[in-house]
């Protein structure tokens, strides 16, 4: 996403601001250790700050832009500490040992710390929806936490399941991910004044957009070597969180019996070295790399749909380019 940093004038100043307020709400005043510390190594790598980007560029689509951009930041520092929370309390789930390439927070301090250290993010978040001007966020950041943790236990709920169905995949994706960059773009556009046309046309932008990037981010794990930062292909096929490419490829009656043949062999930890380039071979085999990226095309569309209601201008085309981006990545 740097390509918005560079064409949209002032956005890399504001989310350089953006990362200074988080670090300034996450912010211990009695410097306590080792509380300061966990903190500040579980903020230290902001990742692609996607969330914030969506806020930012929404409020530049209502009247109240520029005058609201200092709310802008301070939304969208909110918005980027909760989905820090949420990695913290996901690694612990995962039992991960990295994340963005580098030791997670209960890899590194232990699983007790990061649940501290998650809790300790989601009070300041709580903190800062309680400021002036934030009073609107509320209710869209509250309604987008329920629904991510809804959305995890439904995945927890079908860990293991190889008769899983697509509903329950979509139902999951809808809360866990698509939720917040919903939020995160309602708030921004409420921030800003935005009609309630726009405003519900946003939050529809925001969850095609969240649906894509998880469908990419599935379709890697099955599929990419490289399988993104510090992630190993085929962790979630292993730890029985079946995604989209499995899930179609389950049903394929040539290949899906190999595959859930797999799956047993990787539930039990007898899955052999193989495990990671047999998986991505009978995914791609089964056609489930090939329907989970035409299923891509279709929420790309969506997006592209919702955006074709707003007025034309560089921000319609830049939220248009994030979203065509995923397709390219």
């Amino acid at each position: 996403m740097e390509f918005l940093k560079r064409d949209i004038p002032g956005l890399a100043g504001d989310l350089d601001s953006v990362q200074l307020k988080a670090l300034e709400l996450a912010h211990d005043p009695l410097g306590r250790q080792p509380l300061t510390s966990v903190v500040e190594s579980a903020l230290g790598d902001g990742g692609k700050l996607i969330r914030p980007i969506l806020v930012l560029l929404s409020g530049r689509l209502g009247p109240g832009w520029p005058g609201c951009s200092a709310a802008l930041k301070d939304a969208a520092a909110i918005i980027e500490l909760t989905h820090t929370a949420s990695l913290i309390h996901d690694d612990i789930v995962d039992d991960a040992p990295l994340r963005r390439g580098r030791p997670s927070v209960q890899s590194a301090y232990g699983k007790d710390m990061a649940v501290y250290a998650g809790d300790f993010l989601l009070s300041k978040v709580l903190g800062a929806l309680m400021q002036p001007g934030m009073s609107d966020v509320g209710p869209v950041l509250s309604r987008s936490m329920a629904d991510m943790c809804s959305g995890e236990m439904t995945q927890y709920a079908a860990q293991f399941d190889t008769k899983a169905d697509e509903s329950s995949y979509f139902i999951s994706i809808s809360g866990k991910t698509a939720s917040l960059f919903s939020a995160a773009c309602e708030a921004g556009a409420i921030l800003s004044g935005c009609t309630r046309e726009v405003t519900s046309g946003m939050c529809r932008f925001g969850h095609a957009l969240g649906i894509l990037f998880q469908l990419r981010d599935d379709l890697m794990d099955c599929t990419d070597a490289d399988a993104g930062a510090g992630k190993c292909l085929g962790m979630d096929f292993i730890r029985g969180v079946y995604t989209l490419p499995v899930l179609y490829s389950f049903l394929e009656p040539g290949y899906g019996p190999h595959l859930k043949e797999l799956s047993r062999s990787a539930a039990s930890g007898e899955a052999g070295e193989n495990l990671s380039a047999e998986l991505m071979h009978l995914v791609t085999a089964a056609g489930g790399a090939a329907y989970t990226r035409w299923t891509m095309r279709q929420y790309h569309e969506r997006a592209k749909t919702e955006l074709g209601q707003l007025p034309e201008g560089p921000i319609a085309d830049a939220l248009l380019r994030m979203a065509s981006a995923l397709l390219e990545e």
